[in-house]
């Protein structure tokens, strides 16, 4: 097994399995009647949020959620620090290698206003990229592909607990990417995918350490003009040699910008 990349938080427990949590028959991710929220965190109203479960589940004691209906194989992380910073990460049932980080908070998504006001949240892509110390070899691309980590809007996910999207980027993109010469400002870019535009304002991190907190850098865009609720947040790392390293920051308003850009050993539209 791959140790995971070095830690600057300490952890009252972390637990590492050997087995995926894939969905039974009695919790399946609806695309519709998501979850309705607010977006205060630690309060849930609607339907059942199914990825809230499981990290429900994953964080007790004993760890045994096939009462709950779902069934394991493969892979699974837990962070169990406290009540309000654990986390878990699982092995997503769609696709090869996306692995889905789920906070044990109750966060409604991207628009969770905890994310922005609350000291005490931890930086959950910050351990979404530690994490992906476990991603297994993409089928797609050659070699060692760049991470990427993805927050859907609000209309572009089927589930209403935060998760975020940890899988291998296309290397088109980190080409494309590559030869737009980011700085550590924002900037307007465009990207080419599957024959569609997709626009973006991005920005270089020269950070190696992963000390920013991309949401609250997302809720401070300047010109863009959704909410919160419909931004996609998409964080790469910069792996190639003619690169420096660090981080690129991408900060988009429709609903499918941000898992297009990864490997898609799972579905396009997959959320």
């Amino acid at each position: 097994m791959h140790q995971a990349r070095g830690h600057s938080q300490e952890r009252s427990t972390i637990m590492i399995c050997l087995f995926v949590v894939v969905l039974g028959p009695t919790a399946v991710l609806a695309q519709a009647a998501l979850p309705i929220r607010s977006s205060n965190c630690d309060v849930i109203v609607g339907p059942r949020s199914v990825l809230k479960e499981i990290a429900d589940c994953l964080a007790r004691a004993d760890r045994d959620c096939r009462p709950a209906g779902f069934r394991f194989k493969q892979f699974a992380m837990v962070d169990t620090r406290d009540g309000s910073g654990g986390y878990v990460v699982i092995k997503d049932v769609r696709g090869a290698t996306q692995l889905l980080l789920i906070p044990t908070r109750a966060i409604p998504g991207i628009e969770g206003n905890c994310l922005i006001d609350d000291p005490a949240v931890p930086n959950y892509f910050r351990a979404a990229w530690e994490a992906s110390a476990f991603l297994a070899r993409s089928t797609i691309e050659p070699g060692r592909p760049a991470v990427s980590l993805v927050v859907n809007p609000k209309p572009g996910r089927r589930d209403g607990q935060l998760h975020i999207h940890i899988d291998w980027l296309r290397q088109r993109i980190l080409d494309q990417l590559a030869d737009l010469n980011l700085r550590e400002r924002w900037s307007s870019v465009t990207l080419q995918v599957d024959g569609r535009e997709y626009q973006y304002k991005a920005m270089q991190l020269r950070d190696s350490q992963f000390n920013f907190l991309p949401f609250k850098m997302a809720a401070t865009v300047p010109d863009l003009k959704e909410p919160m609720e419909d931004r996609t947040i998409v964080v790469i790392e910069m792996n190639r040699g003619s690169m420096p390293k660090g981080f690129i920051l991408l900060i988009g308003e429709t609903p499918d910008e941000g898992e297009v850009l990864q490997t898609n050993d799972h579905s396009v539209m997959a959320r």
